[in-house]
């Protein structure tokens, strides 16, 4: 009977700071789309011709990308993004941003 009771309350225990975790605050960050597959986070945009990605992580995401960050020899690994901006923004500056990018290289090439 002991043994049941330790069980679900081990459960109810797990169960309760798992929700705590997901239901905290959640920010939004930019950073190069191996970070966030280092740690195993899903971006919310990708742009292929920078590598850069925006996620929405928790706290607890930020501590693993500090930590796997420290351990790839750099520091921080993200930047946090302010509420204003938002995906559409994003796919507009990195559109213009594959632009610029395109003109340079043609410009290099010459």
């Amino acid at each position: 009977m002991k043994t049941a009771s330790l069980q679900k309350l081990f459960l109810f225990s797990f169960f309760g700071i798992v929700s705590l975790l997901n239901a905290a605050p959640k920010s939004t960050i930019l950073t190069d789309i191996q970070m966030l597959e280092e740690v195993k986070i899903p971006a919310l945009h990708f742009d292929e011709s920078t590598g850069l990605a925006v996620a929405e992580i928790s706290s607890f995401q930020q501590s693993l990308i500090l930590r796997k960050s420290h351990e790839m020899g750099r520091c921080g690994g993200f930047e946090l993004l302010s509420d204003e901006i938002t995906l559409f923004n994003l796919s507009l500056i990195s559109s213009k941003w594959s632009a610029s990018e395109q003109r340079y290289a043609s410009i290099v090439a010459v």
